[in-house]
């Protein structure tokens, strides 16, 4: 009898003309993944220490009454009680015109509608999270002032918590093998200063954080499964939370870079993973959720996206200027430079460095030596990425092929990248103040940012086992111990400055250019 020629898995497939499954992903390293149980211990406890430090954050900032004769309706109270942090004035603004007129407010008192209407520059944002507000808000109604404005920035608080849980899931399914990436996520953000800050005010950037941690999750699933139907399914969800996110403020615009490299990547795996009608489902989500805004500013405004600031650094010098010599606005407390401005990004992208700079040890002339501390630790982190990248082409790490590990970096890259070209863009050509609190905008990026920092670290873990875990350890205790020093330092400032002033008025943006580094100050029009 005649041996039967034994089949190739090959020839097994072609004669079924099936196509085989798609490989599981595979994980960063060899190790095993961080135990779940670990996990979430750690999760937990994060979550529990961070509500103690959103309670000093949110207690920090104090209330006061104001007057607002341009921004309040003329024939009622022209006083209001509201908080000084960053902004929370014309956010609170923003949510009286819904709650109680339940229409926009104005953007400045020149586009005012009627007399009766509300103005605030915080217009030019989309309507979600204030619509979400107004409505908590008329459920305090009744309520001393001071009661609703803790409840508000207790919400705020608590989109904070759920960006560290989104985050920390997220950090677990991108790098499953790398355990300070797992196990330092959560603390990492949950610790960071900036991000304390922002969600210990009343704002829109927590809940537009949300949704941007929220896409970078589906994301990582949309890299990391082996089933074509999970990732389309994915897919349609991800062009919805990324249209909530810009519809909640339009920074969360940088998250479409990484959306794009993900689903390029899952597009072009073998044997197709995503279909054109789940990229088109994606587009179509978006877009639905998105164009109403843009089409509303063109229709009100004449303008799709609308600003609310006019003092852009190139109308006091070119960007030559800004490159050799520098650009010195009206009534700015430096010369702005591709220097300073990089130490501005730096530093307050770490923590609010506008407001607890006059404490640091040193200061003034100690400040710059800050600054540049945190920026040299950005610089070595991204000197890590590009070292373990360069070495990784050459199969030098010892490690597996990990294609969606690399485009995860290369997503999570991409968008603190865009996040910072935007922020030029705007002190640039929209509002050059932007420079003293620029980390806030970055801080939109916080879940890709922590990806990219904590693999650096992990690059530096030889074996990451006990050592990975360890290393997590002291990342969660050094974060911890500079989140609580940056409270103490903004608690004292607004010990030190309890008030502002009392009447506010809306500014005229100043009138004639600047000059540059070199040139004298022209004397102001009379």
């Amino acid at each position: 009898m005649a041996r039967t020629k034994k089949k190739t898995p090959h020839a097994v497939a072609s004669s079924r003309s099936v196509a085989p499954p798609s490989p599981p992903p595979v994980p960063a390293t060899s190790e095993q993944p961080v135990p779940e149980r670990l996990w979430r211990a750690s999760l937990v406890v994060t979550l529990l220490v961070y509500a103690i430090l959103q309670s000093l954050y949110i207690t920090a900032t104090p209330l006061q009454r104001m007057t607002l004769p341009d921004n309040l309706p003329r024939g009622g109270e022209q006083s209001l009680i509201v908080g000084i942090g960053p902004d929370e004035k014309e956010h609170f603004l923003y949510i009286l015109s819904l709650a109680e007129q339940g229409a926009l407010p104005a953007p400045d008192p020149a586009r005012r509608k009627s007399p009766d209407q509300y103005v605030t520059y915080q217009a030019q944002h989309p309507p979600l999270f204030y619509a979400l507000a107004a409505l908590f808000y008329q459920v305090m109604a009744g309520a001393a002032q001071s009661a609703v404005w803790q409840f508000l920035r207790g919400l705020c608080a608590l989109c904070g918590a759920v960006v560290v849980v989104l985050t920390a899931r997220a950090a677990r399914i991108a790098f499953p093998s790398r355990p300070t990436v797992v196990l330092a996520a959560a603390p990492f953000v949950a610790f960071l200063p900036m991000f304390g800050h922002m969600t210990g005010n009343l704002s829109n950037e927590p809940l537009a954080m949300v949704f941007g941690a929220w896409a970078w999750l589906l994301m990582a699933r949309i890299a990391r499964t082996d089933s074509a139907e999970t990732a389309a399914n994915h897919c349609a969800w991800l062009g919805g939370v990324l249209g909530l996110a810009a519809m909640t403020r339009l920074t969360a615009l940088l998250w479409l870079p990484a959306a794009a490299a993900v689903l390029a990547f899952a597009a072009a795996r073998e044997r197709g993973r995503l279909s054109l009608g789940s990229l088109y489902g994606f587009a179509a989500w978006f877009t639905v959720l998105v164009l109403p805004w843009f089409a509303y500013n063109q229709a009100t405004y004449e303008t799709a996206f609308l600003r609310t600031f006019d003092r852009p650094m190139t109308a006091y010098g070119s960007l030559a200027d800004f490159v050799h010599e520098g650009i010195l606005p009206p009534n700015a407390p430096m010369v702005l430079t591709p220097l300073s401005t990089a130490l501005w990004y730096a530093s307050t992208a770490w923590f609010p460095y506008w407001l607890v700079q006059f404490y640091l040890p040193g200061f003034p002339q100690a400040g710059p030596a800050w600054q540049a501390l945190f920026l040299l630790v950005d610089v070595f982190a991204l000197l890590l990425l590009y070292l373990h990248v360069s070495r990784s082409r050459r199969g030098l790490t010892g490690e597996p092929h990990d294609p969606a590990g690399r485009t995860l970096l290369l997503a999570a890259s991409a968008s603190v990248g865009i996040c910072v070209l935007l922020i030029l863009e705007q002190q640039f050509y929209s509002d050059w103040n932007v420079i003293n609190s620029a980390g806030r905008y970055i801080t939109a990026a916080a879940p890709a940012s922590t990806v990219l920092f904590l693999f650096a670290v992990s690059t530096l873990v030889r074996r990451p086992g006990p050592r990975g875990r360890a290393a997590a350890g002291l990342i969660a205790a050094l974060m911890l111990a500079f989140d609580l020093y940056t409270v103490s330092l903004v608690r004292r400032f607004y010990a030190d400055n309890p008030a502002q002033p009392s009447v506010q008025r809306i500014e005229t943006p100043p009138a004639g250019r600047g000059q540059s580094r070199r040139e004298p100050a022209a004397p102001a029009a009379q």
